[in-house]
């Protein structure tokens, strides 16, 4: 015998003589909000209209707040944190600049008109150059023309010299060398 006033147990339904719905219809609303959700692409938006000059500022401020967080972050745990966290930290800090740098390169030229005249006014961050004492504006380099290889020393560089008119073979085995080395 079943006593029908008793309630059902945490987690069954309880159904009603003559419903129609099912024990899965009450579900279907938290699901319909993650119908669009694509694990793939995160940041998608609603439609392809093109962003207007406050909302590109906005949007830019946004990442570059979320990418500043998380160097803060991966800079002052970076010898506090384990292996596993440490991986963690750095994924989320290069992940933010990308995010960052994407959103930057899809901006169409007047957006990043608009942005450039905006972010200039950010004050630059000079203590490297000012604790070094470089100076903050760099100086055109030439691209075009001959270049010293910077990976020679002096030393190579004069013995590159006094050898560049030699042009005898060298030829024969460590024996012929031990032996030539020796008669000098």
């Amino acid at each position: 015998m079943q006593d029908n006033n008793r309630r059902p147990q945490t987690g069954q339904s309880q159904r009603r003589p003559g419903s129609n719905k099912s024990h899965n219809s009450q579900r279907s609303a938290p699901d319909s909000r993650n119908r669009n959700y694509n694990r793939n692409r995160r940041y998608r938006r609603a439609s392809n209209r093109t962003l207007n000059s406050s909302q590109v500022l906005l949007k830019y401020d946004n990442l570059l707040d979320q990418h500043l967080k998380s160097r803060r972050r991966y800079f002052e745990y970076f010898n506090r944190v384990d292996d596993y966290q440490r991986r963690k930290l750095e994924l989320q800090f290069f992940t933010t600049i990308e995010h960052l740098r994407r959103f930057e390169a899809s901006l169409e030229d007047w957006q990043k008109d608009y942005l450039k005249r905006k972010t200039d006014k950010y004050r630059l961050d000079l203590t490297y150059s000012t604790n070094h004492e470089i100076s903050p504006v760099a100086e055109p380099v030439s691209t075009s023309g001959d270049f010293p290889d910077p990976h020679f020393t002096a030393s190579m560089t004069k013995a590159w010299e006094e050898y560049a008119n030699d042009s005898e073979e060298s030829m024969g085995s460590m024996e012929d060398y031990i032996q030539y080395k020796n008669s000098k």
